[in-house]
């Protein structure tokens, strides 16, 4: 794939991809890159509690904690200790990686999941193990222990094959009970639990907490059958488009030439809104680049700028009002020094769901963070260090 920019058009540049045929009408079709689940959820305390545990001992383990004092010495903006910073952020970055890929197990399948049905399963795992061994399958007794020892079983490994099947029938008639009544008494139970741990974290009242709790699963549980009903109905193309015609109406269009014309002529108009502006025609235009970058946009910002004859008479009031101000000039501006105290608030007033770039890395990751002290300061410190 070939991508790019085309040169500036007024305040827009044009993106283009280079698609090759194979790959957009078949033959050689690249695999898909599923989405991969987060382990680490800001909502559950004890979620983040293991979170943070395993990344203070990553960054103990890594001495980045006595590293990090090198960089409060060398002060604010003093790159000498560029080197030794990138490599930090990089094992910064790789811990919590670790510390999320460890901080909980994925529970994912039709089945709520709670403690008992996990017991459930780790069980009939043991029990499927320990009969395929009786049956003369190569399994490891280093295996077989450790699930008979996850299972809670351990007196059982010795269990004959009419002790496995009998144990393995209980669990199954369990089993359908659970997927029957779709787990939820033990799933009420868990999310009592939760909401007491969230309130304990939060200083809130459990009872709120496993409110909101329960009505997020009853969206959840609406929301799935909406997607289940609506799946046949969904064609996945745009079939129609709403447009204005030549009278100025807006009207329906469903013919494949005639839309896709209307989503040109919409883009044409909507990246071509700043057309015939004062700042995109003469005199400006003779004085002032496309990009802003030249000297008189430099005057502008400092003041001296002389506005030519048959500007815009309201851009002609505006320039002025676009000198810098006379604290960013004189370098006294806001404190970019930030402190343990205003970076625990800026992350506590973030949303966990925000969007972040392609590091692997996501805002639950710092928000986490700010919980435990020694995180919080050596996280703030590596912030304060390139500014």
């Amino acid at each position: 794939l070939r991508c790019g920019y085309f040169p500036m058009q007024f305040d827009h540049r044009s993106l283009w991809v280079d698609i090759p045929y194979c790959l957009a009408f078949g033959c050689d079709v690249p695999p898909i890159v599923r989405p991969q689940a987060r382990r680490l959820k800001v909502g559950d305390p004890r979620i983040v509690k293991k979170y943070v545990e395993l990344y203070d001992s990553y960054l103990l383990k890594h001495d980045l904690y006595k590293k990090v004092v090198s960089l409060e010495s060398a002060g604010v903006g003093d790159m000498s200790l560029g080197t030794l910073y990138d490599e930090m952020d990089t094992v910064r970055c790789l811990g919590m990686k670790y510390a999320e890929r460890n901080c909980r197990k994925l529970r994912c399948g039709q089945v709520d999941w709670t403690p008992e049905w996990q017991q459930n399963t780790l069980a009939l795992s043991f029990w499927n193990l320990r009969l395929r061994h009786l049956d003369g399958h190569k399994i490891k007794s280093k295996t077989l222990k450790r699930a008979a020892s996850a299972a809670g079983l351990m007196d059982f490994l010795d269990a004959t094959a009419e002790v496995a099947k009998e144990h393995r029938t209980l669990i199954y008639q369990e089993r359908k009970i659970m997927r029957a009544n779709g787990n939820r008494a033990h799933r009420q139970t868990w999310l009592q639990s939760l909401a007491e741990a969230k309130a304990l974290a939060g200083n809130t009242k459990a009872e709120t907490v496993l409110k909101q709790l329960m009505e997020r699963e009853q969206q959840r549980r609406d929301a799935r059958a909406i997607r289940y009903a609506n799946q046949k109905m969904r064609t996945g193309s745009v079939t129609f488009v709403v447009a204005p015609n030549s009278q100025g109406e807006w009207v329906e269009v469903n013919d494949q030439a005639a839309m896709e014309q209307a989503l040109m002529e919409e883009n044409h108009r909507r990246f071509n809104q700043a057309a015939g502006t004062p700042f995109t025609v003469p005199p400006l235009t003779d004085y002032i680049d496309v990009l802003g970058v030249n000297e008189y946009a430099k005057q502008i910002l400092a003041g001296t700028f002389d506005i030519p004859e048959g500007t815009d008479h309201y851009a002609a009031k505006l320039i002025p009002h676009l000198r810098r101000p006379s604290l960013v000039v004189d370098g006294k501006g806001s404190d970019l020094n930030l402190t343990i105290a205003a970076h625990k608030k800026g992350w506590k007033q973030s949303r966990e769901t925000t969007s972040s770039g392609p590091s692997g890395l996501h805002f639950g990751h710092f928000m986490a963070g700010i919980t435990h002290d020694r995180v919080a300061t050596f996280e703030a410190t590596m912030i304060n260090y390139p500014y």
